[in-house]
């Protein structure tokens, strides 16, 4: 809580940890943050840079960062230009909130390969970055957390993700207005379930929404608000939430329905089970539609 401390801060280059809560609430920093020559710093620990909103420019970290801890860039608002972590080839563990509400990012997100934890909320709210967002060769990466990316309303082009993804948590990509093209998890064969909100209001999305054999779940709110686009099940599909494809107009506060354009169901001997789950949903039967 320094927060006399104005003006640039530079540490050593043989600096090799940041310590919990070293810098929380010293907000008025200014200028960039430029860790790169930090060659030995392995680990950021938790609250480290908590609420320094004064910092400009870009955030840049070293290669050989091993774990960015929980909240530690929380609040960093004043960050500006892309975040590319994809030289740190030894970082594995974007812990819980750790960049949440770094709203001013402004341009692409790039994330390692070997990455094997995007936390809850890791990058909620950071509602600046551009670009699509790809992370297909992050196959390390098993699950995507609860409101991961919620917020990120900025992001344009496709959405891709790894083939070993197994979960979807809770609205991990809700409110990420930007994504459009159609999203396609036929080759994530290990995804068993899609969570509640996880797509909610990716109001973007056009074209098929291609979903995987594996899937037996999709939670409620799933797909809500994907107007666009047309979600295509497969015939192992056992458990469908409320409003998972949207809900009805509501009238006493003007706003339009919710429904995805099309929900699209096998046709052979699972059509008639299927096709009741998504009926109670609920979701009109006339958009249902059988291939």
């Amino acid at each position: 809580g320094c927060s006399g401390f104005r003006g640039e801060l530079k540490l050593p280059a043989n600096i090799t940890e940041i310590a919990s809560s070293a810098f929380e609430v010293c907000w008025r920093f200014t200028g960039s943050l430029d860790l790169s020559a930090c060659t030995k710093l392995t680990k950021i620990e938790s609250n480290a840079f908590w609420g320094c909103s004064g910092f400009r420019g870009e955030l840049k970290l070293p290669a050989n960062i091993t774990e960015i801890g929980e909240h530690a860039f929380n609040g960093c608002s004043g960050f500006t230009g892309s975040l590319d972590l994809s030289a740190c080839s030894k970082l594995t563990k974007i812990e819980k909130e750790a960049f949440s509400g770094c709203s001013g990012f402004s341009g692409a997100l790039k994330l390692p390969v070997n990455i094997t934890k995007i936390g809850v909320e890791a990058f909620s709210s950071c509602w600046g970055f551009t670009g699509s967002l790809d992370l297909s060769a992050c196959t390390k990466l098993t699950k995507i957390e609860s409101l991961a990316f919620s917020g990120c309303k900025g992001f344009t082009g496709a959405l891709k993700l790894s083939a070993n993804i197994t979960e979807i948590d809770y609205s991990a990509f809700s409110y990420c207005s930007g994504f459009t093209e159609s999203l396609d998890l036929s080759a994530c064969t290990k995804l068993t379930k899609i969570e509640g909100g996880a797509f909610r209001n990716c109001s973007g999305f056009t074209g098929e929404l291609k979903l995987p054999v594996s899937l037996t779940g999709i939670g409620s709110d799933a797909f809500s608000g994907c107007t666009q686009a047309e979600v295509k099940l497969s015939q192992n599909i056992t458990k469908i939430g409320s409003e998972a494809f949207g809900r009805t107009a509501d009238v006493l506060y003007d706003m339009a329905d919710s429904y995805c354009k099309k929900v699209k169901i096998p046709s052979g001997a699972q059509y008639k089970r299927i096709k009741a789950l998504v009926k109670q949903s609920p979701y009109p039967e006339e958009r249902i539609e059988a291939y």
